[in-house]
């Protein structure tokens, strides 16, 4: 029986069918959320790169027309992150970025990003 500061989250990396599953649901929510802002929606860092471990989160570039207040967005995506952390078992790390600054890079980790990522 878990304690009160126990969950039942994943201790095992996602299937790539269950990362399937969770890249969906998250694609369908940040559609309701944000309508024709969404440009994209980018999965990098370990689970891109195919090399997720135990405590590997989901890391998510989502890009929006500009301007993009990032602090204000996650704000906006902290509910939509527990759920899919309650329902998926996987940690969601969302970070929102304008279209402007995804199209040039001048950040090393959207350069990253736009190298190692894979659009869902």
């Amino acid at each position: 029986m878990a304690g009160p500061f126990t969950a039942d989250f994943a201790v095992e990396p996602l299937s790539s069918k269950q990362l399937g599953r969770l890249l969906a649901d998250l694609r369908s929510e940040l559609e309701i959320l944000y309508g024709p802002r969404l440009v994209r929606s980018v999965l990098f860092g370990s689970y891109a790169r195919g090399a997720a471990g135990s405590e590997s989160d989901v890391d998510v570039l989502t890009v929006l027309t500009d301007p993009v207040d990032p602090m204000l967005e996650i704000e906006r995506t902290g509910a939509l992150v527990g759920r899919l952390l309650s329902e998926h078992g996987k940690l969601v790390g969302l970070l929102a970025v304008g279209k402007l600054l995804y199209d040039t890079g001048g950040w090393s980790l959207v350069e990253n990003v736009r190298e190692e990522g894979i659009e869902f």
